[in-house]
């Protein structure tokens, strides 16, 4: 068997994650595992070597939006970006207990988010199957109103094709000079 692939299957099989899809692996800045799958986002308890599953939960307005969970990013002060395939932008606060959705329903550009980057200039980069939009970090903290100022760029702009999911790649990535890229 491959070595990598055993890696994968002792880790799915050890830290109870079989969900069948894995979308994304983010370590955050204070050493943080997070481990999206399509059955919720789970995040790794430093120096216990347990997790903490985040799921959608109808009753509760405050968990995930969506339990498909495309991307993670880590955020100003503690917070962290989920990016959901249905259900928008998840925010949840420092303390882990209070989730914040950004959907369609405020005026965002697509409920299904594959990839989130940030920029040197605060400002959020999403890939989706409609295009890549980029979006003031600052904006998305401060929603008031149904209505979300976004730049939004697809095959008008030049891309070959709208869709940025990345398929058995990245569907985006930040270089070491800060330059962000997008398959189409």
């Amino acid at each position: 068997m491959d070595r990598k692939l055993s890696f994968y299957l002792i880790f799915w099989i050890k830290l109870d994650l079989a969900y069948g899809w894995l979308g994304v692996f983010f370590w955050g800045g204070s050493g943080m595992l997070w481990v999206g799958t399509a059955g919720g986002l789970n995040r790794r308890n430093p120096g216990k070597g347990t997790f903490t599953r985040y799921r959608h939960n109808p009753a509760d307005p405050e968990s995930l939006s969506n339990d498909f969970i495309w991307s993670v990013a880590e955020g100003e002060k503690g917070t962290f970006w989920i990016g959901t395939y249905g259900g928008g932008l998840n925010r949840i606060n420092p303390d882990f207990n209070i989730v914040r959705h950004i959907t369609r329903k405020q005026g965002f550009f697509d409920d299904r988010i594959h990839r989130i980057l940030a920029d040197v200039s605060e400002n959020f980069w999403m890939s989706c199957n409609k295009g890549i939009f980029q979006v003031k970090r600052q904006e998305l903290i401060d929603i008031r109103s149904n209505s979300i100022q976004y730049n939004s760029y697809n095959e008008h702009d030049g891309m070959s094709t709208r869709e940025c999911n990345g398929v058995s790649q990245p569907s985006g990535w930040k270089d070491h000079e800060g330059k962000l890229w997008f398959p189409t």
